[in-house]
């Protein structure tokens, strides 16, 4: 007889389980309040320090407030009653006939 022959098994299928629930995995809200109350120093320290610097660098810093307004001149519409709507509709490439600004010009005027 041939004792050294070698058995292919078929590899067995892997299930995962979701993990059983033991009292020691659970959580105890007790157990958490009273180990918040044992650092309940130490949580409101931290939390007036980082306040504090905070506060420090706002005060520390220059206020710096910065505004830019372009301005462009209106120009004179002849013959029209649209108001400023010929222009804008000028800038949007249609042509009413009343503005005489087109697109790059008002592009231009407004940078």
């Amino acid at each position: 007889m041939n004792e050294n022959k070698t058995t292919k098994t078929a590899p067995q299928s892997v299930m995962f389980l979701p993990p059983q629930c033991d009292e020691e995995e659970q959580i105890d809200l007790k157990e958490l309040a009273a180990t918040l109350g044992r650092y309940k120093n130490k949580i409101a320290l931290f939390a007036f320090v980082v306040t504090a610097m905070v506060a420090l660098w706002l005060f520390a810093t220059p206020n710096s407030y910065a505004s830019k307004t372009v301005l462009a001149p209106q120009q004179e519409q002849k013959g029209t009653s649209l108001g400023g709507l010929s222009a804008l509709a000028g800038m949007a490439g249609i042509s009413l006939g009343g503005g005489q600004m087109d697109a790059f010009t008002s592009m231009k005027t407004i940078l």
